[in-house]
C-alpha cells in the first residue's frame, strides 16, 4: 500500500467507506517460469500441509495450514487453472500462484503476515547442512512431501 496507487485506494476509497469491516483479506503472487517454485514450501513447525496430486503424479496443489484458521496460504499451478479454463497459455512454461488468506485477527495485521510468510517460503538447501541428519531429513521433505507427516511421529519415537 505504499504505492501512489495504493495510497490513492486508502485515501480516496477506503478511507471514505463508513462502518467498514473487513472479514478476509487475500494476496496473492504469480510466479512465472520457474517450475523449481514448486518445491518451495512454507517451513513453519506445527503448520498443517495437504498435498494434491495430477492424474499424472505432478503436484498441483499445496495448502499450509488449516482451512478453519485466520492463516491460510496455497501455491497451486495456476497455469493448469487457466489452460482448463481457457484452453493453451501461450509463451508461459509455467506459471504457480502463492496465496495467502487472512481472516480475523491477522487481517489487521496484513503486512508482518504476509512478510513473515514470505520469510518462511524457500526451498532449504540440505545439500549444505554440517549434520548429515538434519540433511537426509531436509532432502527428505523436499523430495517426498508426505514424509512431513511421518515427522511427528518420528520425533515422539526418538524421544521415547
Amino acid at each position: 500500500m505504499n504505492t501512489p496507487a495504493g495510497q490513492w485506494l486508502l485515501r480516496e476509497i477506503i478511507a471514505k467507506i463508513q462502518n467498514k469491516h473487513y472479514s478476509r483479506c487475500d494476496v496473492a503472487f504469480d510466479i512465472y517460469n520457474d517450475s523449481e517454485i514448486q518445491y518451495y514450501q512454507v517451513w513453519r513447525w506445527g503448520m498443517t500441509k495437504k498435498f494434491f496430486y495430477g492424474k499424472n503424479g505432478e503436484l498441483q496443489t499445496v495448502y499450509f495450514g488449516a482451512r478453519s484458521s485466520e492463516r491460510q496460504i496455497r501455491l497451486y499451478n495456476k497455469k493448469i487453472e487457466q489452460e482448463q479454463r481457457h484452453g493453451r497459455i501461450v509463451n508461459v512454461d509455467s506459471l504457480w500462484r502463492l496465496e495467502m488468506q487472512l481472516r480475523g485477527s491477522k487481517i489487521e495485521n496484513y503486512v508482518q503476515e504476509v512478510r513473515e510468510m514470505l520469510e518462511n517460503f524457500y526451498l532449504p538447501d540440505w545439500d549444505h547442512e554440517e549434520n548429515l541428519n538434519r540433511q537426509m531429513m531436509i532432502y527428505a521433505l523436499v523430495h517426498n512431501p508426505e514424509f512431513y507427516k511421518l515427522l511427528g511421529l518420528l520425533s515422539r519415537d526418538i524421544e521415547k
